[in-house]
């Protein structure tokens, strides 16, 4: 089954959001859609909106969060351990946010280590931001995987495409309200900062082509950003202090409503001494395909960063990095980590292995059934052949077992009958070798083929060795053995049991 995600971009004015399916190395966007926000649009409302526009199935969702919602720190703690780190942080925390800790998700990345501890990046997003709109992402089956900053999903979308090196990189983002600042450095991303205009400078049509125009003059938005590059120097120099050195970018890279226009990159390369170099998003995915109904209405630079962030929730949980604020709260279930489609699919599975399971079981019911019924022909068949005489058969196997007992009990009386009356001889035999000065009473005597089983009581123990010798004189008998004797303390007799094993002259 192809991997489905739905990613929902939280922008300053706009909430964007676009469903891709991988197939293989092919990324196909099954719809897109997005509303604008202003300030008094419900975040929990528009989500739902948005939701119920786009009417696909997904098999999780990826949130990216606008550097607007979140708070940034940069500092330096006496652990390398990050557990310890996790700890003190929202202790660290605690009086430099305006919203209490405890209402606030809190990540951080380790940017650098020093001798006696390390460098780190906070970031910090409250709570009820995210409480309004998760139970419609829960209604419709949509288990979040992650919830990122989106800015650094483009820095890091960036670096994948190109050879950068190692050498530090100034990335700029330019937005309606703002311009978004990042620094790369050591293989990962150690400061981000949003510096607001002093008012809007641009607006983004929602025409197919995104053209970005500006709401001020030309010298006014000039105005703007030469005072936006002198706060872009002052954090770069704040970031070297608080390191190890000065943190000087090899180039700057331009991207949004900044990266539109040519003038732009001449004025920031001129305004930071910095090579500056345009770069979109959507320029890199050649594997990209669009379907006809979303080819109508896409547009590359409304929809780049949220396409980006679908595209991180398609890769392996192990190559996912970067800040994440699913934590707490908001944690995945072991439910909610299968979305509707999955638990759709797991279920047509199920029930496909049910019924195949069921159909192999009466099959093998039958093929016994059968089998059975023929043993029981083939046991009537023998029964009948064996007992031509037998006109009613139910049982074959107990009736068998039943005449055949009879039979072998028959021939066991036979004896009696036969030759010299071979069992009265053995009587006669036995009685007269026994003393008649010795008491004696015989309760149980068997004769068969093989032996002479005797058992009784008498007055002495004596008396029980006198019976075995005169037997055992008899040419009749191969052995004669005492079995058993005991003292009967209630009766004051011996009771005994001799056996008598049958030589050829019987």
């Amino acid at each position: 089954m192809a991997k489905r995600i739905l990613s929902l971009d939280i922008q300053e004015d706009m909430l964007c959001s676009v469903v891709v399916e991988q197939h293989g190395s092919e990324l196909l966007v099954l719809a897109c859609a997005s509303i604008r926000l202003d300030d008094s649009s419900q975040l929990s409302t528009c989500v739902a909106e948005l939701l119920a526009r786009l009417d696909v199935v997904a098999d999780g969702c990826v949130i990216g969060l606008p550097l607007s919602a979140l708070s940034f720190r940069n500092l330096t703690l006496p652990f390398t351990d990050r557990k310890k780190m996790a700890q003190v942080l929202p202790l660290e925390l605690e009086e430099q946010l305006l919203t209490p800790v405890d209402r606030q998700i809190i990540d951080f990345a380790v940017t650098g280590r020093e001798e006696q501890g390390s460098r780190v990046m906070v970031a910090a997003v409250e709570k009820d931001m995210l409480t309004g709109f998760f139970p419609a992402l829960m209604e419709n089956g949509l288990p979040v995987r992650t919830i990122a900053v989106s800015l650094e999903l483009l820095v890091r979308q960036y670096i994948a495409g190109n050879n950068v090196g190692n050498d530090p990189i100034l990335f700029l983002h330019g937005g309606p309200h703002a311009l978004l600042m990042a620094l790369w450095a050591d293989g990962q991303v150690v400061f981000m900062r949003r510096i607001a205009y002093p008012e809007p400078v641009f607006t983004t049509s929602l025409t197919e082509n995104g053209e970005i125009v500006l709401t001020v003059d030309r010298k006014t938005a000039e105005q703007y950003m030469h005072l936006v590059c002198d706060r872009i120097l002052s954090s770069l120099y704040y970031v070297g202090a608080e390191g190890e050195g000065p943190l000087s970018p090899q180039q700057v890279i331009l991207s949004g409503c900044i990266a539109a226009s040519g003038s732009w990159q001449s004025f920031f390369g001129r305004e930071l001494t910095l090579p500056a170099i345009t770069w979109e998003p959507m320029d890199v995915f050649s594997g990209m395909r669009l379907t006809e109904s979303v080819q109508s209405q896409w547009n590359n630079r409304l929809y780049g960063s949220a396409f980006l962030l679908a595209v991180s929730g398609l890769q392996k949980k192990k190559n996912q990095t970067g800040l994440n604020f699913l934590k707490d709260e908001f944690a995945p279930g072991p439910i909610s980590l299968f979305s509707r489609r999955s638990l759709t699919a797991i279920a047509a599975g199920i029930g496909l292995v049910l019924l195949a399971g069921s159909a192999l079981l009466w099959v093998g019911y039958h093929n016994l059934d059968v089998r059975a019924a023929d043993l029981h022909k083939q046991m009537v068949d023998i029964y009948k052949q064996t007992f031509p005489g037998a006109t009613r058969v139910t049982r074959p196997y107990l009736q068998m077992k039943s005449r055949l007992q009879e039979v072998q009990g028959a021939e066991v009386a036979l004896p009696l009958f036969s030759g010299e009356k071979r069992a009265l001889t053995l009587l006669a035999d036995i009685s007269s070798r026994i003393p008649k000065d010795v008491t004696i009473h015989v309760s149980r005597l068997v004769i068969d083929r093989e032996s002479v089983q005797m058992k009784g009581v008498t007055d002495a123990f004596n008396n029980v060795d006198v019976i075995k010798n005169k037997l055992a004189a008899s040419p009749r008998y191969a052995e004669v053995k005492i079995v058993s004797a005991a003292a009967d303390k209630k009766k004051g007799k011996i009771r005994f049991e001799i056996h008598l094993l049958l030589g050829e002259a019987s």
